[in-house]
């Protein structure tokens, strides 16, 4: 198995995304080198890079009070 710069320190786990009227958007996967989307009725995960993920969110996310 290759070595990874980036590990988990708890386990790795899907994230199941309702809408307001509990319909399925999707589902978010989050692992040490990236962060993937699989929209509902989908087959694949969409993929970006954690570093490329980190750049986008720093550059135009908002601050989170949590």
């Amino acid at each position: 198995m290759p070595k990874y710069k980036n590990s988990f320190v708890s386990e790795p786990a899907d994230f199941l995304i309702n809408d307001e009227e509990d319909k399925k958007l999707g589902t978010i996967r989050v692992t040490p080198v990236s962060v993937k989307w699989k929209p509902a009725g989908k087959q694949k995960f969409r993929t970006v890079s954690l570093d490329k993920f980190s750049e986008w969110i720093v550059a135009n996310g908002k601050e989170s009070k949590s």
